[in-house]
């Protein structure tokens, strides 16, 4: 609690004024009120009501966001059929009018990733999955810029025209939401708290697309965590089930349903069974095929397009976007009317217990038709720079894959058949095989209302799972390895890391401190190595031994505060203002850090050199001018398996980590650098 003070404290006034009120409230110094003593004893229960408050208010937020942005989107395509209408919906001017309606929209949403930020763009989930494995800094992936980006980038990209869902955007936007509710002063805890919080968000996330509150949590656990602690189970339940109340109430209010409820038959154990099965393993075998176009298709763009356009360059963003809105735009218009229709329609259409003719889907033919064009129309977005989903794509074609292969059945058995059972498999098998996620089933459990088919759709999602496995990794690590973000697949072998240690992988010139380190050490440290997150504390430079770790936010903070001593009788009025923005910047975590200002603005200062660092306990007082000290910091042994550090690297969150041998530095190993080799 006092080191956040620390952290949080723009002047020393204030760092003074909150310790003494942290005194009070903990019955140091003037006796506490009765509200005070209340208010810390609620904060640190084991089921704290704060927390509650937290989870309830996240639940209902997530709702209410996901409503306010869908409305956004059916607004933006109301407006869309009312030209099209206007003009004839079977005209050439319709369809010029819908070409460039999908290139603008299309361009528009990749531009909110160059305004806003580039961690907007793409699915969100991999970016989360490597936030909560400690391999990404929660800086730049959950800040408001990145906030604005993704919510603005989904609705424009979803209203476009081209075949991607919300579900991975949404995750990533209801995480920021979190992470941005639980630094508010009443919800304000540690890190650790801080994360499950943000787990909490994952999960209302998927809620708020779905409306399904347990396949909600257990869909995002699969798709964003290598580890999980179960004792973090209860609040993300606790939001989703919020999330899906207010998702009910606001759908109550708008006398709208997402997917309409089945009724099926009871499914009665027979030779049925095998039809599914098999429908099972060939969504798994076009779950494969699609994964592995994605990777196709990436390959053909690194090696036509990026020898003429550098993959950075905005040039090559802006013609990337551009040319697959183009294509969908051309081949969705002209030749089929059903691929101008929203995702949600088709799933209904597909899940509807009536014949084929009588639904949105006319044809057997032209669901055939369909599903070849939204295989490749679907196949188009992926690893564009803009912020898009997969999973509501995939389950749709699954959907009418599975419907069609029911008309099939239905043709060759009789009666005793209904195709829409089919649809409800083939919609689950294939998102699951797909994304690799079991949970895909619970989650059309709670869509279709019921469970008379448990036995068929979990079978089949086990089969379509275990075939799509074999043959082709999850969409979300490809989307990952398109990222860089290839140290969270799941392809990284633990075999293959059991047989090396960690003395065979570190880096042995590292950033170190010691106990006589002045502040020029420091600055010098900052600018010799850009990319630690955290210096060790030794002894001294020639014996090494470790007694701590000091965290590089915590380093520029202490270097900004003497700056602010140094800076405190100056009389330029420019001086002052750029240190006060500087100051600003350095104290809000959620802002961007301007370390080369600060170093370029400390190199005049001679007291540098003879200003030794003053660090917090053990060593001494905690003070506004001490710098705190982690007296454990992420360490291994010299000898440990690199299998068991990549697992305690997950579990702990730790991006870098000391290797040590009988308490003496040896290196240090950067997890995201070291697991990409393998």
């Amino acid at each position: 609690m006092r080191i956040d003070i620390w952290r949080h404290a723009s002047t020393l006034e204030q760092y003074q004024h909150e310790m003494r009120s942290t005194q009070r409230s903990s019955g140091a110094g003037r006796p506490a009120t009765l509200g005070l003593r209340v208010w810390a004893a609620c904060m640190y229960l084991p089921h704290s009501p704060i927390t509650w408050i937290f989870l309830m208010a996240l639940g209902c937020l997530s709702a209410l966001i996901g409503a306010l942005l869908d409305a956004w989107i059916l607004v933006i395509l109301s407006y869309r059929s009312w030209m099209l209408a206007s003009l004839g919906e079977d005209s050439i001017s319709a369809c010029i009018l819908w070409l460039g309606w999908t290139v603008v929209l299309g361009l528009l949403a990749s531009l909110c990733g160059v305004v806003f930020s580039t961690y907007s763009d793409g699915s969100g989930i991999p970016q989360m999955k490597a936030l909560l494995a400690g391999q990404l800094a929660s800086t730049h992936v959950l800040s408001y810029c990145t906030l604005l980006g993704r919510s603005m980038g989904t609705v424009l990209s979803n209203a476009s025209g081209l075949s991607v869902g919300k579900e991975g955007p949404f995750i990533h936007l209801i995480s920021i939401v979190a992470h941005k509710l639980s630094s508010l002063a009443i919800f304000r805890r540690g890190p650790e708290d801080n994360i499950t919080f943000i787990r909490a968000g994952v999960a209302c996330g998927v809620t708020a697309v779905f409306g399904s509150p347990l396949g909600g949590v257990l869909f995002s656990i699969e798709v964003t965590s290598q580890f999980y602690a179960i004792k973090n189970l209860w609040q993300s339940v606790i939001s989703s089930s919020f999330c899906v109340l207010t998702f009910q109430i606001v759908s109550a209010l708008q006398n709208d349903v997402l997917f309409t409820n089945t009724t099926f038959a009871d499914f009665e154990l027979g030779p049925e069974l095998l039809a599914f099965l098999l429908l099972g393993g060939l969504c798994g075998g076009l779950a494969a095929a699609f994964v592995r176009s994605v990777v196709w298709l990436q390959q053909l763009q690194t090696r036509y397009l990026c020898p003429r356009l550098p993959k950075s360059s905005r040039h090559y963003r802006f013609a990337l976007v551009a040319v697959a809105c183009a294509l969908t735009a051309l081949a969705a218009y002209p030749f089929l009317h059903q691929l101008r229709l929203s995702d949600r329609t088709i799933i209904n259409a597909s899940f509807r217990d009536s014949p084929i003719h009588d639904t949105a889907l006319v044809s057997m033919s032209h669901a055939a038709v369909f599903i070849v064009l939204k295989f490749g129309l679907t196949l188009l977005p992926c690893g564009l720079p803009l912020s898009c989903g997969i999973f509501t794509p995939l389950f749709a074609l699954g959907a009418v894959a599975g419907r069609l292969y029911g008309e099939v059945v239905l043709a060759l058995v009789g009666d005793a058949v209904s195709p829409a059972t089919y649809a409800v498999v083939g919609a689950a098998c294939l998102a699951s095989a797909a994304t690799h996620s079991i949970s895909t089933a619970v989650i059309v459990f709670e869509l279709t209302g019921q469970l008379s088919h448990m036995l068929p759709v979990m079978l089949s999602v086990l089969v379509a799972y275990s075939v799509g496995g074999i043959f082709t990794p999850s969409i979300y690590d490809v989307f990952a390895k398109l990222a860089g973000l290839d140290f969270i697949c799941d392809d990284v072998s633990e075999t293959v890391l059991a047989n090396k240690v960690a003395h065979e992988v570190l880096q042995p010139h590292c950033g170190v401190l010691t106990l006589h380190s002045t502040y020029a050490d420091a600055a010098s440290l900052l600018h010799l190595h850009p990319t630690h997150q955290q210096f060790a504390l030794c002894d001294s430079s020639e014996s090494r031994t470790l007694l701590g770790g000091v965290r590089r936010s915590d380093l520029v903070l202490a270097l900004a505060r003497l700056r602010d001593r140094l800076h405190d009788h100056a009389d330029n009025d420019d001086v002052v203002d750029s240190h006060e923005t500087l100051r600003a910047s350095l104290v809000k975590p959620d802002l961007d850090t301007d370390e080369a200002t600060l170093l370029h603005a400390l190199e005049s200062q001679g007291d540098l050199e003879s200003t030794p660092l003053a660090y917090g306990p053990p060593f001494h007082a905690l003070s506004y001018a001490a710098l705190p000290v982690d007296t454990y910091p992420p360490q291994v042994g010299y000898m440990v398996p690199l299998s068991k550090v990549y697992v305690l690297s997950c579990l702990y969150m730790w991006p870098q980590i000391f290797v040590v041998k009988e308490g003496k530095l040896q290196g240090i190993l950067f997890m995201d650098s070291t697991l990409t080799n393998y």
